[in-house]
């Protein structure tokens, strides 16, 4: 990820227009007093995230798009992260990877086996990232300890301590974080993502119930 490009400031205000520069592809938006936050193109809604969190990332393409929220919006920036590259290109830098996520969420749907947590805003279950080959091999070598960034659409990413934060570094391979319920039910899907073009994003599904 490049460093942001601040796009908005002062006065704060429920809706900005805001124009992503070329070289960046996603908005990383500061909020207060907010339940929600909506990005739109003309009169057509892209996308809309239903949480309190104080800062809410977007992945869009370049572009002007208007920010809505029931709160007040602080400031705004775009960020640059790296795009998926061809296949080819992934073949000629050597092997892919992938992010395998698992829960110790303590319920699941009896349906489809999605981890369930309690909706109070504060139980959590721990997820835990594993790098492996495509064949599910574990790899733990020292060249697999990529900083993996994390993205959830609700509740709050934490470490072991109760920090919020927005990647982990893996250690031999793996690594481990918390997702803290919202106070009321939802489905959310939580996002992991590295710079190596050969480790696809990965995601999980969780339900605060």
């Amino acid at each position: 990820m490049e460093g942001g490009t601040l796009l908005a400031g002062q006065p704060r205000a429920s809706h900005q227009t805001v124009t992503i520069p070329p070289d960046h592809n996603s908005l990383v938006v500061h909020l207060q007093g907010h339940t929600w936050v909506s990005v739109s193109t003309g009169a057509r809604q892209l996308v809309r995230n239903q949480s309190a969190d104080p800062i809410i990332a977007f992945t869009l393409a370049p572009g002007t798009y208007g920010l809505q929220t029931d709160g007040q919006i602080e400031s705004v920036t775009s960020e640059s992260f790296l795009q998926e590259h061809s296949f080819f290109d992934l073949v000629q830098r050597g092997t892919p990877a992938i992010l395998a996520l698992t829960s110790d969420a303590p319920d699941r749907h009896v349906v489809d086996g999605i981890g369930e947590i309690a909706a109070d805003g504060a139980s959590f279950s721990t997820i835990t990232i594993q790098k492996t080959d495509p064949n599910g091999a574990v790899l733990n070598g020292i060249a697999d300890d990529d900083e993996i960034f994390l993205r959830t659409t609700g509740g709050v990413i934490t470490d072991d301590g109760g920090r919020r934060i927005r990647s982990v570094r893996l250690r031999s391979g793996r690594a481990a974080f918390r997702l803290v319920s919202d106070s009321s039910p939802r489905m959310v899907t939580v996002s992991v993502f590295s710079r190596n073009p050969l480790v696809p994003k990965a995601e999980i599904e969780m339900e605060f119930v």
